[in-house]
């Protein structure tokens, strides 16, 4: 029994790993050369493999059924187990699993070892490019990511090769990316490089979709942060991308008439600051800058903070705390952290076996499945690979 796997990244290693403790014959390719590549990149290299909120909530699919029935099988705190018989001890920071060495690295020569010590045969520098090229393997399986990051080796090829066996595919859009947003003002000079924590309401078509916390940061001619990339598959599957927008609550843990009352205080405190700086000391500097930049003329602005009326005061609390950011478009896959869509999980059975041919198999990113930010999309590649080495085990004892 010969079995063929294309690609080295998490749900392939995951597959051969659980493959090989069956002593089943192994070959990858990986196109690179080295393995995991993509996998360096994960949780800013420390490698967010899981979370321990591991709702359904957290993916996106059109088949939720289909991962409910996988994560009863095998789920995240399966998975945690399953690291840890390769070496891998957990580390939680929050609901955030990572290796303990906080070093993706860990994960990549974990599979490493075990995969040698088997004599798993792992060709590197070795592209595939059509079917005729592993027509000898008895199984084989697709494990060559999505579109995203390309520098990584991810082109895509799975979604020219699964029509070629029958497979219909759901259009690719870039996920986990950053937004791109109309700016009609100098709001990126004062906000570039800058983080700040923000409650994030997403609006599509002028309906209420979806909120989140967490750092928006502030780029050139984009916002991104964890909070931005989640919410960014949202407007990534809206044909119209211009009809979304998002309001950010800067002061989100009070309430707004205690905004306004604690600002009036403010007024007094510190009357002898010039208005420029009466935001000073209550939230971001640079927002605080930007903000009375937006509120007062530039003459006021060197005037005392007793003179600040109070309907500028509320004006300065709608924009703290109903800061609106109108979304002209997602950023492009050379961005993107994942793939949205890809091979319809209504055209493989539910260990990831193609309904069209059972020699083939599609995992990870492959398919019509991504997630939020936060380990899930990790999290899925693996289990995935973990449930096809099952199948195929299971078809052949």
């Amino acid at each position: 029994m010969r079995i063929c796997i294309i690609g080295a990244g998490a749900s392939g290693l995951m597959c051969a790993y659980i493959l090989s403790s069956h002593n089943m014959d192994i070959t990858i390719f990986e196109k690179n050369n080295k393995i995991g590549k993509k996998l360096l990149l994960t949780g800013n290299g420390k490698c967010n493999y899981t979370n321990l909120d591991f709702s359904l909530n957290n993916f996106y699919t059109d088949n939720k059924l289909f991962l409910q029935k996988l994560f009863e099988e095998i789920d995240n705190i399966k998975l945690i187990e399953i690291l840890k018989e390769i070496g891998i001890e957990p580390f939680y920071n929050g609901d955030y699993v990572y290796p303990r060495s906080l070093d993706a690295k860990s994960l990549i020569y974990a599979f490493k070892d075990y995969l040698e010590y088997k004599k798993v045969k792992i060709v590197l520098n070795k592209e595939i490019k059509t079917l005729k090229e592993v027509e000898d393997y008895d199984y084989v399986i697709f494990a060559t990511g999505g579109s995203s990051y390309k520098n990584t080796g991810s082109t895509g090829f799975a979604y020219e090769i699964a029509p070629l066996i029958g497979h219909n595919i759901t259009k690719t859009k870039p996920a986990l990316v950053p937004l791109i947003p109309y700016i009609d003002d100098n709001l990126f000079s004062f906000l570039k490089g800058q983080r700040v924590k923000s409650k994030v309401s997403l609006y599509i078509n002028n309906k209420f979709i979806e909120e989140d916390i967490g750092e928006v940061q502030f780029n050139d001619d984009n916002i991104s942060g964890i909070v931005i990339l989640s919410l960014s598959s949202l407007i990534s599957n809206n044909n119209n991308k211009n009809d979304s927008f998002l309001l950010l609550n800067f002061i989100y843990e009070k309430e707004y008439n205690d905004i306004i009352n604690i600002l009036h205080k403010r007024r007094e405190n510190i009357k002898y600051k010039l208005k420029r700086d009466f935001l000073s000391g209550f939230c971001n500097e640079k927002l605080a800058l930007y903000i009375t930049s937006k509120v007062f003329s530039n003459k006021d602005l060197l005037k005392e903070t007793n003179t600040i009326s109070d309907k500028q005061i509320e004006d300065i609390t709608k924009l703290l705390t109903n800061f609106k950011i109108k979304i002209k478009d997602v950023s492009t896959f050379d961005k993107a952290q994942t793939t949205k869509g890809g091979i319809k999980l209504d055209e493989i059975s539910d260990s990831f076996q193609s309904l069209k041919n059972n020699k083939y198999y599609f995992i990870g990113e492959t398919v019509d499945v991504d997630a939020k930010c936060g380990g899930y999309n990790l999290s899925f590649a693996m289990i995935s690979g973990y449930k096809a080495a099952m199948s195929i085990i299971k078809n052949e004892i």
